[in-house]
């Protein structure tokens, strides 16, 4: 009995275990492609801070390529933060996934001067120190320790994320990281426009 209550227990534990990848934007042929933008300053800042964007009366512009066939939840571009589509928005608002903020964009083809507003800009809050600088391979920036450069291997401290599905590294917050829970519900949605990476296979070249 008491070794059928270990395994049941067990089994609980290793289902709760939160694994995580990274993130990846997958660009197909004939995928719409942001190759400019514009936008205050202060919204990539605050981005990479991981803090609430003080919101000012200028909204984001997205100039797209042309002859667009395929419109994915997930844009790719030129940007440094997320853009996602009204679809991949209202499944992460549905599935209550924590520390997000949306903020509207306008999307514009110069060639056919069509607009689209149904893309929003995906604010990921509160970043979290999860580098694992023990066993992690990595330079450190030239004037500043603190700083990581050149990761040619990346190894993260799961226990510092609590509750948390999407979250971006604050030591490199470029970087997105997906739980295995949010991920499998992403992909049965058939978001478009997502891929993603094994945290080990990652690699920072600059």
């Amino acid at each position: 009995a008491d070794f059928q209550y270990f395994e049941v227990k067990l089994s609980t534990m290793v289902k709760s275990m939160k694994k995580f990848y990274l993130l990846k934007r997958l660009i197909s042929e004939g995928d719409l492609y942001v190759y400019e933008y514009k936008c205050p300053e202060i919204y990539d800042e605050e981005y990479n801070s991981g803090v609430s964007i003080s919101l000012t009366d200028d909204i984001i512009e997205l100039f797209c390529t042309d002859n667009i066939e395929q419109t994915p939840d997930y844009l790719a571009g030129i940007f440094s933060f997320p853009i996602i589509s009204r679809r991949f928005k209202e499944l992460l608002i549905y599935e209550n996934i924590a520390c997000l903020e949306y903020h509207p964009v306008r999307l514009s083809c110069q060639k056919n001067k069509e607009i689209n507003n149904s893309y929003s800009f995906l604010n990921i809050l509160r970043n979290i120190p999860c580098f694992d600088r023990n066993n992690s391979e990595f330079e450190s920036g030239f004037f500043r320790q603190d700083v990581v450069r050149k990761v040619k291997k990346l190894s993260i401290v799961e226990d510092r994320i609590i509750d948390r599905d999407l979250v971006r590294i604050a030591e490199i917050p470029s970087v997105i990281l997906i739980s295995a829970r949010l991920l499998d519900i992403i992909v049965s949605a058939k978001i478009t426009g997502i891929t993603y990476q094994r945290i080990e296979d990652f690699r920072v070249p600059f």
